[in-house]
């Protein structure tokens, strides 16, 4: 299995996460909002995967190793046969979905993931619930990205395409786009051994400044709050 080396080890999730946000920033731009929620439950789940693997380089080829498997599926509809073996020694033997286990079989290399994740371990779920385990830091986001994850869907599957206020569109993808952006921006600085700054400027200290007067707009969001914002001169 090809390796990217220690100055990448988490290419293709950096990769990814970084795409589907400009991507969801560029669709957000041009209010289409509901394509650019299921572009956010993607970077959301290479950011949760990201968050695990990015200090554990050891375990990234584990991790590739199931993305080639669920390529290889995706072009011929069967199951590669070192996949089918990994599935009959999977860790959670009750767990019987094999496209959960292709999707996050890579989990059972890490070392005490199973000792936390009881429920759910071949899930984002399950991912979810292991670094919230080994995570106190607020800043990860993890309470507001599941909450986020699961609205996410009704749009992914085609059943919500915008809602009476599309202000409230843009607080929502602002701030997953906030937490997704900002760790995997401080992740990539330290990976490459630079300094988070632009320009000499402290942006992370910039976009912690902003994203306070965002938040706190979005928590006193209500009905009437966004009758008069778009009543507003009438």
């Amino acid at each position: 299995m090809k390796s990217y080396g220690h100055v990448c080890d988490c290419y293709q999730l950096y990769y990814g996460v970084i795409y589907n946000s400009i991507s969801a920033l560029s669709l957000l731009e041009d209010n289409l909002f509901g394509t650019a929620y299921p572009l956010c439950r993607g970077a959301i789940e290479m950011y949760l995967k990201l968050l695990i693997l990015a200090p554990r380089p050891e375990f990234y080829n584990q991790y590739e190793k199931f993305r080639m498997f669920e390529v290889e599926y995706s072009c011929h509809r069967t199951y590669p046969k070192e996949y089918n073996a990994l599935f009959k020694k999977r860790i959670c033997a009750t767990s019987k979905a094999k496209a959960d286990f292709l999707h996050f079989g890579w989990v059972d290399y890490i070392d005490g993931y199973h000792k936390v994740v009881k429920k759910f371990p071949y899930s984002i779920y399950g991912i979810i619930t292991f670094l919230k385990e080994e995570n106190m830091d607020k800043n990860l986001g993890l309470p507001c990205l599941e909450n986020f994850y699961k609205s996410c869907h009704a749009y992914t599957h085609g059943s919500i395409q915008i809602s009476r206020y599309p202000v409230l569109h843009y607080f929502e993808i602002s701030i997953m786009l906030y937490f997704i952006i900002r760790k995997t921006f401080l992740l990539l600085c330290k990976e490459k051994e630079v300094e988070p700054m632009i320009d000499g400027q402290d942006i992370i200290s910039m976009l912690d400044r902003d994203f306070e007067v965002l938040y706190d707009q979005y928590l006193n969001r209500s009905t009437e709050n966004f009758d008069r914002y778009y009543n507003f001169g009438l």
